[in-house]
């Protein structure tokens, strides 16, 4: 992922990213519910495969394992990885070209980058 940025290719590094966050909010999910209500692994297995990266990260929160600051950078990182989408396929059809500021990027992917750590830790902590 860190060479697809140094390289350029945003998009692509964006997209993996936000990828491998949603994997790591998933596990956090289901070990947190697992241990802490001493649920088989395979209870809700199904389930937590169906939440979407904004329905992991709302629940998440409200179940505590991310607080309001995390919270608000995984919030953050999704509107900014929709927006790229979107407008990346908006630009093949528009011929306008999109640009997004790389501090802005920058500034949310290291943010994210400590916060997976953290998130990864978390699971860690409950196996």
């Amino acid at each position: 992922m860190r060479e697809a940025l140094k390289s350029g290719f945003y998009f692509e590094a964006v997209s993996v990213l936000h990828g491998y966050v949603e994997k790591e909010m998933r596990g956090l999910l289901h070990l947190s519910v697992s241990v802490k209500r001493q649920i088989p692994l395979n209870v809700g297995w199904d389930a937590n495969e169906k939440l979407t990266f904004l329905s992991l990260a709302h629940v998440l929160y409200i179940i505590q394992e991310v607080d309001n600051d995390e919270y608000g950078i995984l919030i953050g990182f999704n509107s900014l990885r929709n927006e790229i989408v979107h407008r990346f396929y908006q630009d093949k059809y528009d011929g306008v070209g999109y640009q997004i500021s790389k501090t802005k990027l920058n500034s949310v992917l290291k943010r994210v980058l400590k916060l997976v750590e953290k998130i990864s830790q978390r699971s860690e902590e409950h196996v």
